[in-house]
């Protein structure tokens, strides 16, 4: 088990983006109430991340029961030494969404007729949509999370459920000979957790898995300890609450592209606050709803999602 992470101080935090803002100018963040809400949401992100990393979940391993936590069984399944099991697993968790977690039961579990395992996904890849096509009533009981609410689960769709599994295997089988955890381990392919994060992220090449899923899939499996990576920065170019959170930062402005200004600004103000990039990507999508107290609506950043 990792050393718990450091929360860092509200007060401690407060002085820190005092000191920042001396050197440099952040638009969005000329009024206490809005300092204060970033305070306040990048606190809140710190203690998710650090119970996630902490790795203690309540529940149950088994998908047939109501109790089943999906984390706690890619924990389970890593520690027992079912790699491949443990990253398909947060495949799949990613794919419908960290908090729907009574989707991934259900899917898994195959609403209690079996499992939907990595040992049967990678010998017939192409039963997963007969199995929907066939169970169609059941099939609209899967429910996606607030990532993935753009996903379908038309079985008849090339990007629908069957058809993001399809491409995920097709990738596993390329890329690591059929096993999911050989083919992260060499699309990784770095030393140190930020260049092999970096390289994963690059490297994956997955139907309807674009930066939230690629940045979400990967900090999961990095927080539970089944790969040694962790994210070098927040990928703003790509998101669309974080980069809105850090557009609105520094320019003052709702709307704009992250500029190398504001990409190299926000950098410089995570190091210097010493947080780490996912709750600083978590805080930005949360603070950019009410900087200050104007209503909005955006993603929620990789950590509320997955802590709920």
């Amino acid at each position: 088990m990792q050393n718990a992470m450091r929360i860092i101080s509200t007060r401690e935090l407060r002085t820190r983006l005092g000191e920042f803002q001396k050197s440099c100018e952040l638009a969005g963040l000329d009024t206490e109430e809005s300092r204060a809400r970033l305070v306040e949401k990048v606190v809140d992100s710190e203690k998710k991340l650090r119970a996630l990393s902490m790795r203690k979940f309540a529940g149950s391993i088994d998908p047939s029961g109501r109790d089943f936590h999906p984390l706690k069984a890619i924990v389970k399944h890593f520690e027992a030494g079912d790699h491949d099991e443990a990253v398909w697993l947060a495949f799949l968790t990613t794919h419908f969404g960290q908090e729907a977690r009574k989707t991934i039961r259900l899917f898994y579990g195959k609403f209690g007729q079996g499992q939907w395992n990595w040992e049967a996904v990678c010998h017939d890849p192409s039963a997963v949509g007969e199995w929907m096509a066939s169970n169609p009533k059941k099939v609209k009981r899967l429910k996606f999370g607030n990532h993935r609410k753009h996903e379908t689960n038309n079985p008849t769709s090339s990007v629908g459920t069957a058809g993001v599994i399809q491409s995920f295997s097709e990738w596993v089988k390329q890329t690591g000979h059929g096993s999911p955890y050989r083919a992260l381990r060499a699309a990784a392919n770095g030393k140190m957790p930020k260049a092999a994060f970096d390289n994963a992220y690059h490297k994956i090449s997955v139907t309807r898995f674009g930066r939230t899923a690629k940045f979400d899939f990967l900090c999961l499996l990095g927080n539970l300890g089944v790969l040694e990576v962790s994210p070098p920065h927040c990928y703003l170019a790509e998101g669309t609450g974080p980069k809105r959170g850090a557009v609105q930062m520094v320019t003052g402005k709702k709307k704009g592209r992250i500029t190398a200004e504001v990409e190299k600004t926000m950098r410089r103000l995570r190091k210097h606050l010493g947080v780490p990039v996912e709750a600083m990507e978590d805080a930005l999508c949360n603070w950019q709803k009410h900087p200050r107290s104007m209503g909005g609506v955006a993603e929620l950043g990789y950590v509320t999602t997955t802590c709920g």
